[in-house]
């Protein structure tokens, strides 16, 4: 049975170890959400997994996932982890959940190639690096960290779609400038950057630079007679999701429609 066995869902099970799975070498997806684990180590010989979920564990290293090379997404949010260490060299993967943990700096992952989806949100990142090795990244989650700067070179990630850098440290309109050189830019959020959202004529000035705008800060776009845009009402969109996220998409939906605990699960 083992053998054959391909998606294992052990959520909310008060698991402390992870021994007692290694051995079912076939699985592709599997989630450990919301228990006790902090070794990875039983997972190390799982070369066939495609998706991960580690979400809401005890984990501060990742180093035991260097071999599991055909992995895909890994979500790993609500942990202790700070640093990349043992997933740099995960060519495959494409989409990255590391938020709410402790990571203060984004370094050695410019082998991670293929990432379309990279969430950083909830920890203590200050500096936003070139993104240049990342040229498929569409979706970029650094909401509620300490960043003070966009650099230029972010419009080397040509595919940015989504951009959430929310409750950071931002304070110039030029920051809003860099961002807007990703011309596939379609959903901005700036909210909580206080500074920089407080200043005179703020939603103006970033509707103009950003010309494909469709929501910022929450709330979507719409045209006013005379080509102008303003904002019609606010959304959000799905982050860790656990069981039910889908990698590398993202779906606006209406705020109203998530009961208030499990939106404020996700944020």
């Amino acid at each position: 049975v083992c053998e054959r066995l391909k998606r294992l869902d052990l959520s909310a099970n008060k698991l402390s170890s992870a021994e007692g799975i290694g051995g079912c070498r076939g699985i592709t997806w599997l989630s450990l959400k919301d228990n006790q684990v902090s070794d990875l180590a039983p997972l190390r010989r799982m070369a066939q997994l495609n998706v991960l979920v580690l979400s809401s564990n005890q984990i501060s290293r990742l180093n035991q996932l260097e071999k599991v090379a055909g992995l895909n997404s890994l979500i790993a949010n609500n942990n202790l982890i700070s640093s990349f260490e043992g997933i740099t060299g995960l060519a495959m993967l494409n989409s990255l959940v590391l938020s709410h943990n402790k990571i203060t700096e984004i370094a050695g992952i410019s082998s991670l190639r293929n990432l379309k989806k990279l969430s950083l949100a909830h920890n203590q990142i200050r500096i936003l690096p070139d993104l240049c090795a990342h040229p498929l990244l569409e979706e970029l989650r650094l909401n509620d960290n300490r960043i003070m700067k966009v650099p230029p070179t972010i419009d080397r990630s040509p595919a940015l779609k989504l951009v959430d850098l929310g409750r950071n440290r931002l304070f110039d309109i030029s920051d809003v400038q860099n961002i807007s050189q990703c011309r596939r830019i379609k959903n901005l959020n700036l909210l909580g950057n206080q500074r920089l959202c407080n200043g005179e004529g703020y939603h103006e000035k970033v509707v103009k630079l950003c010309e494909g705008l469709e929501i910022l800060d929450g709330k979507r776009l719409v045209e006013k007679p005379g080509g102008k845009k303003k904002p019609l009402g606010r959304t959000d969109w799905n982050l860790e999701a656990g069981s039910n996220w889908k990698p590398g998409k993202y779906e606006s939906i209406e705020k109203s429609s998530i009961p208030l605990l499990e939106r404020k699960k996700h944020q």
